[in-house]
């Protein structure tokens, strides 16, 4: 998987974020995480949206989840702690590829 890189602490990941999405999705396309989300990017309601649906997805917890990169910006890179990129990849396996 491209845009992951692996630490003692668990990992980054770079994602592409679809705000004003119809319904939030994760969409896996073979290099990067692209994840539809419902919210706007107003009043930081996106990242929120962001971190909550990775959290629900990848059933960590919120607070293991945070935006290091990208707040304004809809590539953003994430950091998540404890989680390993076999975890992630096999939470990941379920989603759509395209």
């Amino acid at each position: 998987m491209n845009g992951i890189r692996e630490s003692a602490h668990g990992l980054t990941i770079e994602i592409k974020v679809i705000p004003r999405s119809k319904k939030s999705a994760a969409v896996w396309n073979g290099s990067i995480l692209k994840l539809k989300i419902t919210a706007p990017p107003v009043d930081g309601k996106a990242n929120e949206a962001v971190i909550k649906t990775l959290a629900e997805i990848l059933d960590i917890p919120m607070r293991d989840i945070e935006i290091i990169r990208g707040e304004k910006n809809t590539h953003k890179t994430i950091s998540m702690k404890n989680i390993t990129q076999n975890d992630l990849e096999s939470l990941l396996g379920h989603l759509k590829t395209y």
